[in-house]
C-alpha cells in the first residue's frame, strides 16, 4: 500500500484550510469570524470591491457630458470656428484633454482636406475617445464576471473542508464541523454575488450613459463640423 506524504494529509484532514472552530457566542459567528472563515477568497474578494468601488466613483468623476464637452469652452470654440479663425481654434483645443478637444483640434488641423476625408478624421479621434470609456468601464464587468466565479471557488473549498471533517475527525461531533465547513461556502458564495451583482449594476449604468453622451458629443461635432466647412 502507498504511504500518503504529509502535506497531502494535512491538506486532506483539513488542517492546512483552517478547520479549527472559533470561539462562537449563542447567536452564531460575528460579521468578522464570517469573514475570516472565508479564508483567502475573501481577502481577494475585499481587494475586488475596493477596486469596484473605486472604478465607480472615478467614472461618476469623468463619464460625464460636462467632461467630454465642457460648456464654456464649446462656446469659446464655436464663436472661434464661427469666425473662421483656424489657428485660435487649435489653440483652444491645443491640451487635447477631454472630446471636444481632441475631435476639434483634428478637425481643425485637416478642414482643408475633402469634406469625406475631414469628417472620417474627426469621426475617427471621436470613435477612439468613446472606445477608450468602453475599454474603462469594461474593468467593472470583469469584476462582475471573476467575483462569483471566486464565490463558487470558495464553496467548492468549503466543502472539502466539510466532508473532510466528517471522514478524519474520528470521534468528535461531526456535524459542528461540518455546519463550520459548509458556513464557508456560503459566505464565499454570497460576497462573491454581492460583489459580483455590485459591479454589474453599475457597468450597465455607465454604459448607457456613455451611449448618451456619445450621441450628444456627435451631434455637437456634427454642427461644429459644418461651421469648419463653411469656413
Amino acid at each position: 500500500m502507498k504511504k500518503i506524504s504529509p502535506l497531502l494529509f494535512f491538506i486532506l484532514s483539513g488542517r492546512v484550510w483552517g478547520a479549527e472552530l472559533p470561539d462562537i457566542t449563542e447567536e452564531g459567528m460575528t460579521l468578522w469570524q464570517l469573514i475570516e472563515n472565508g479564508g483567502w477568497v475573501m481577502i481577494v474578494l475585499g481587494v475586488l470591491s475596493v477596486l469596484s468601488l473605486a472604478l465607480i466613483l472615478f467614472f461618476f468623476a469623468t463619464v460625464r457630458h460636462s467632461a467630454f464637452v465642457p460648456s464654456s469652452q464649446l462656446m469659446e470654440v464655436k464663436k472661434a470656428v464661427e469666425s473662421k479663425d483656424v489657428e485660435k481654434v487649435k489653440m483652444l483645443c491645443k491640451d487635447r484633454k477631454n472630446f471636444l478637444e481632441k475631435v476639434v483640434y483634428t478637425g481643425a488641423s485637416n478642414h482643408r482636406e475633402p469634406v469625406q476625408v475631414f469628417r472620417l478624421k474627426m469621426e475617427d479621434e471621436a470613435r477612439r475617445f468613446i472606445e477608450l470609456h468602453w475599454q474603462r468601464i469594461g474593468f467593472l464587468s470583469d469584476i462582475a464576471v471573476i467575483s462569483p466565479m471566486l464565490g463558487l471557488l470558495g464553496t467548492v473549498l468549503g466543502m472539502i473542508k466539510a466532508f473532510n471533517a466528517i471522514a478524519f475527525r474520528i470521534g468528535e461531533v461531526k456535524p459542528i464541523f461540518l455546519a463550520y465547513g459548509v458556513s464557508q461556502a456560503m459566505v464565499t458564495t454570497a460576497a462573491g454575488l454581492i460583489v459580483g451583482i455590485f459591479s454589474m449594476v453599475f457597468y450597465y449604468y455607465f454604459r448607457v450613459r456613455i451611449q448618451n453622451i456619445a450621441v450628444r458629443s456627435e451631434m455637437i461635432i456634427d454642427s461644429l463640423a459644418d461651421y469648419f466647412k463653411k469656413s
